[in-house]
């Protein structure tokens, strides 16, 4: 069983990390009157675990399948998703129960994937049903979801873990798994996690099944980013197709954007081997055509045409 779903938490009070979000939700549960929720932050700082908490406690073990349903939009972003799934569930009448409150739960995680015609649709739904329905909205960035869907919600920001809780929650791990705490071990894989505790929990379990090794290395998938990105800005004969190529391969290997972008501005400014490839004349231009295109993005513009528009700057 992965750590991170086997240490994921099952009550509010068990998330670590967001104490003013968990005293405000708890507040809201206690008054049984939840409104429609917006989660948005980065990766592995408790979003999803933070609704599922809340139902659990809400519903119970009895009800809970029957009153919730959680829809990952980024595997099926476009509007029919809204009418055979959300719209469905949303309208289906609910079986009153004496002490459990009459409405459910749609969680829709990912939701800043979801174009603006399907939010459209959605906000629609949020209307329409509100009398039985509650929607949690789970996004990374909150600039990609429509403003009337924002408004009709209570947004909380969830921050990235802190370093002490960090270390403090893989330490428990390690006692409960009784493995041998490493402290640098710990401390490098922090740094490489950026704060996402899913990623940090999964990096240890690596580390545990492979610890009797002497060579034990913990790899940033960033380091193969970066190798990827090195080896076209190496390249003295470079081409349109020749980046066309690389930029569809490498999106193709799950990298959002953001990672793509940071990575390669670290590798302009300080790989030493682009040091003198590179003038500052040139460095100025890719940086200002990077920090467009990330603007553009964020407005939902298209992120292949964007990655490439910054690689053609550098031919």
């Amino acid at each position: 069983m992965l750590w991170s779903e086997k240490y994921r938490p099952k009550n509010l009070k068990d998330i670590i990390g967001q104490d003013i979000i968990i005293n405000s939700l708890t507040n809201i549960l206690e008054k049984e009157n939840m409104p429609h929720l917006l989660f948005q932050g980065n990766s592995g700082t408790g979003k999803t675990s933070c609704i599922w908490s809340i139902s659990q406690q809400v519903f119970g073990d009895k009800l809970l399948k029957e009153r919730v349903i959680e829809i990952n939009a980024s595997e099926d972003r476009g509007i029919k998703m809204i009418r055979d799934k959300i719209k469905k569930f949303a309208g289906e009448k609910i079986n009153k129960v004496i002490g459990i409150p009459d409405y459910k739960i749609i969680i829709l995680d990912e939701a800043d994937t979801i174009s603006q015609e399907s939010q459209t649709a959605l906000r629609r739904c949020m209307e329409d049903y509100s009398n039985i329905t509650r929607f949690c909205i789970i996004c990374n960035k909150i600039n990609k979801i429509i403003q009337p869907i924002i408004s009709r919600c209570c947004v909380y920001y969830f921050n990235n873990i802190q370093e002490k809780y960090f270390i403090s929650k893989l330490i428990d791990i390690c006692q409960l798994e009784n493995i041998k705490e490493d402290k640098e071990m710990i401390e490098n894989i922090f740094k490489i996690s950026n704060g996402d505790l899913r990623k940090g929990i999964n990096y240890l379990q690596y580390y545990s099944i492979f610890n009797n090794l002497d060579n034990i290395h913990i790899i940033d998938k960033t380091d193969i980013l970066k190798k990827e990105l090195l080896e076209i800005l190496l390249m003295n004969n470079c081409n349109y197709q020749i980046i066309q190529r690389h930029v569809t391969k490498i999106l193709h290997m799950g990298y959002n954007t953001d990672t793509i972008l940071i990575s390669l501005i670290d590798l302009i400014y300080n790989h030493p081997l682009l040091i003198d490839k590179i003038d500052d004349m040139k460095k100025g231009k890719i940086g200002l055509c990077i920090s467009d295109c990330n603007k553009k993005i964020s407005n939902g513009s298209s992120e292949y045409l964007n990655i490439m528009r910054v690689f053609v700057e550098l031919l």
